[in-house]
């Protein structure tokens, strides 16, 4: 299967594809506490939720990890339920009751181990047809991860699972059920940013396929579905 890269978009960061499908909207976060480094990046200025509920009409976050909950929460930022994609089966009841117009599911993907089972209940979120799913994940082509691998080595998150091409993003959402409708090539917001991480910015504006995040919406497929 053949992916030719100029159908996708380039943005300069993921908060600026975010602004555009989220601005206005009622939000559900999936993934919001973002631990084990929820506490600095808030202290940063850089939690993505907290970027979220200052753009979204509505917001509501649901995260695995409860203590990251309770410590998010007595900082002052709540609405956020603790709830497994994978192994929860009592829904909080806000969250039936919500109906996001939008679901975000930022950098979270590479940390599943079981992808199915996670589109079943990520699929459910999509109550209606002009319902969104924005997801973003490392971007395994990226510029960084090729420079290490000619130095012959590599790093990664401690708890990544699994890794995605553009081509291979596109490839696992249509056999779950979904159909692609915009892909980008973009970066993460940092507070700081190092000199080699700037250049790596200004040649992705020339090649965006080197860019360090994929980010890609879609939405439910009722024909797709019906083989998941």
């Amino acid at each position: 299967m053949l992916y030719r890269y100029h159908r996708s978009q380039f943005r300069k960061s993921r908060r600026d594809v975010i602004r555009e499908l989220c601005k206005g909207k009622r939000v559900l976060h999936v993934g919001a506490c973002d631990s084990p480094y929820h506490l600095d990046k808030l202290k940063g200025g850089m939690l993505l939720h907290v970027f979220l509920a200052e753009i979204a009409d509505q917001i509501m976050g649901i995260d695995i990890d409860r203590d990251a909950i309770a410590e998010l929460a007595e900082r002052g930022v709540d609405g956020i339920e603790a709830f497994d994609l994978n192994s929860d089966a009592h829904c909080p009841e806000r969250l039936r009751d919500f109906n996001p117009e939008v679901v975000v599911f930022g950098e979270t993907i590479e940390h599943v181990l079981n992808l199915t089972e996670t589109f079943t209940t990520l699929r459910g979120f999509l109550t209606t047809p002009d319902c969104r799913l924005l997801l973003t994940t490392p971007n395994l082509l990226g510029a960084w991860p090729f420079v290490n691998a000619l130095r012959s080595f590599e790093t990664q998150h401690s708890d990544h699972k699994v890794g995605f091409t553009m081509g291979l993003l596109h490839q696992c959402i249509e056999a779950n059920g979904l159909s692609v409708d915009a892909s980008y090539f973009t970066f993460l917001e940092r507070a700081k940013s190092p000199w080699p991480y700037r250049f790596w910015r200004m040649a992705a504006w020339l090649f965006p396929a080197v860019s360090e995040t994929l980010a890609v919406t879609c939405h439910r497929n009722p024909d797709l579905a019906k083989g998941v």
